[in-house]
């Protein structure tokens, strides 16, 4: 652990460089546009309901409409 991070530990704040530096927001945007999602949990819940579609023939759900990537 870093200075900051043991500074920090057990006050209920967080740091993460990657939000700093606004990666998360840049792949989470990405991610919705292209409609495959970046994440373990979120490839299982795509998976899972497609085969669940697959099998009781349930339509998708009606989504927004795709804004930019930025």
């Amino acid at each position: 652990m870093g200075l900051f991070s043991s500074i920090l530990k057990g006050t209920g704040f967080s740091f993460s460089w990657k939000r700093a530096v606004g990666l998360t927001a840049l792949r989470s945007k990405a991610s919705r546009r292209i409609g495959v999602p970046t994440s373990r949990q979120g490839v299982e819940r795509k998976i899972g309901a497609t085969l669940l579609g697959a099998l009781f023939g349930t339509s998708k759900k009606k989504g927004r409409k795709k804004k930019g990537l930025f």
